[in-house]
C-alpha cells in the first residue's frame, strides 16, 4: 500500500526505495506491488522524458545513474531521453 501511495503521489523514486528494501529484508511482493513497482518505474522513465525535452540534461543523467544504481533496467524510452539529455 506504501508503494501505491508513493506512486500515486509522483514519489516514483521513494516507491522503488521501499521495494528494494522489501527485498533485501525478504518480503515476499504480491502481484499488486509488482504492479505498482512498475509504475514507479515508468513515472521515472516519463520524469527523464520531461527533463530532457525542457533542457535539464544534468538531471536527465542523475536519474539515470540513479536508476542503474538501484538495478532498475531501462527501456527504450529511458534511453531516448538520457541521448537526448547529451
Amino acid at each position: 500500500a506504501m508503494i501505491a501511495g508513493y506512486v500515486q503521489y509522483g514519489n516514483g523514486e521513494e516507491a522503488l526505495k521501499l521495494f528494494w528494501q522489501m527485498e533485501q529484508d525478504t518480503v515476499k511482493p504480491n502481484a499488486v506491488t509488482f504492479a505498482n513497482t512498475i509504475r514507479a518505474c515508468t513515472f521515472l522513465s516519463a520524469l527523464e522524458q520531461g527533463y530532457a525535452r525542457h533542457g535539464y540534461g544534468e538531471v536527465v543523467l542523475e536519474l539515470f545513474q540513479e536508476m542503474q544504481l538501484e538495478a532498475v533496467n531501462p527501456n527504450n524510452v529511458t534511453f531516448i531521453s538520457v541521448l537526448k539529455a547529451c
